[in-house]
């Protein structure tokens, strides 16, 4: 997962110790794990953190907050922002993840960390307006938000390592949803 050293940095900041620092905290630790044993076994070893996408082939994936809008506004005609409107998000269109994947599995560029995601931000409000304008539905928020949070990836070095680029927006992806 993307989020393991953004989470594991932002929940320790803030005194949180909870479910998510606990989950980046075990992923890093396998990566540690198998950056050990690649260096004693000499195989090569790629990490890549996937943050989150976008897509038609992703609506019946309850766990991004793209696909939980569509479906919602399809379904009940309503979205429910259960978190903080102002949490920022950002989703790389499946082929372009798919296409970022194939590169780094043919890459000869091994020991690297790469993010694979998107850099543009958009927060869960604009995330839910823009669906909505789509399909009429209408916009509902939590009485009491969680903190926001930010979940971006810095995709500059993998773009360029890889020779790829970001390609369709979440706007299109939100249409062809």
């Amino acid at each position: 997962s993307g989020a393991c050293t953004q989470y594991e940095s932002n929940l320790l900041n803030e005194g949180i110790l909870s479910q998510r620092y606990k989950f980046a905290k075990d992923r890093k630790n396998v990566e540690e794990i198998l950056e050990s044993a690649s260096k004693s076994l000499r195989f090569d070893l790629s990490v890549a953190r996937l943050f989150s996408f976008s897509g038609i082939h992703l609506l019946k994936r309850r766990q991004y907050a793209i696909s939980d809008f569509v479906n919602s506004a399809f379904l009940e005609n309503r979205i429910y922002i259960k978190g903080n409107p102002n949490t920022i998000r950002s989703y790389l269109h499946q082929e372009s993840m798919a296409e970022w994947i194939l590169a780094a599995l043919i890459s000869a560029d091994v020991n690297t960390n790469l993010q694979i995601g998107s850099q543009s931000p958009v927060t869960l409000h604009d995330l839910a307006t823009y669906v909505s304008e789509i399909t009429n539905a209408i916009v509902s928020f939590s009485q009491n938000p969680p903190l926001a949070d930010t979940y971006l990836p810095n995709n500059l070095d993998t773009r360029a390592k890889l020779g790829v680029e970001e390609g369709k927006s979440w706007e299109i992806a939100v249409e062809e949803m």
